[in-house]
């Protein structure tokens, strides 16, 4: 049951950021921008989703921080 509640939260961290991706899209950011991240994030999700092994969703984990800092720097937030 604890890895499910884990992979519940994680997806939910993953909605969250695809709300603040949102949030910079009516502060302005390129559309292009905020569509590119969150087609990035569902794709994640995905994958997280589909992930058995705990080192693959770790792995995710990384790669989304990697987008987020990526899409934080083009919108220069």
């Amino acid at each position: 049951a604890h890895g499910v509640f884990d992979s519940r939260e994680r997806a939910f961290r993953f909605y969250n950021l695809e709300n603040k991706a949102e949030y910079f899209l009516k502060e302005g950011a390129s559309q292009e921008t905020v569509i590119e991240f969150i087609t990035s994030i569902e794709t994640k999700k995905q994958e997280f989703n589909q992930a058995t092994a705990i080192e693959g969703k770790k792995q995710i984990v990384q790669e989304v921080i990697s987008l987020w800092k990526d899409f934080t720097d083009k919108i220069e937030v």
